[in-house]
């Protein structure tokens, strides 16, 4: 699922200045970081991934006048697609 906003000029130049990222669950992570967008004016982007595929889980990015922040809540693991299963890591 993916809902996604955004107003912006000229080309993306996307960059990622600070970030933390915090095991809260065995083998799931929080992380926040904050981000500078040139080209952004608004930007609000809110994705959910339930597939079995390599980082799964939810994010939701917001920038307002070129800064903003993402918060994510994954799976750190990555998908085996010939076994079917979780590589443990």
């Amino acid at each position: 699922m993916n809902f996604k906003f955004s107003l912006s000029i000229g080309s993306n130049d996307f960059s990622s200045n600070t970030r933390w990222v915090k095991e809260v669950f065995k083998n799931k992570c929080f992380e926040f970081s904050t981000i500078r967008s040139k080209s952004s004016i608004v930007d609000v982007d809110f994705n959910v991934d339930t597939q079995k595929r390599s980082h799964q889980g939810a994010s939701l990015i917001v920038i307002l006048l070129s800064y903003g922040f993402e918060l994510s809540f994954y799976d750190k693991r990555h998908w085996d697609y010939e076994k079917e299963q979780w590589n443990e890591v």
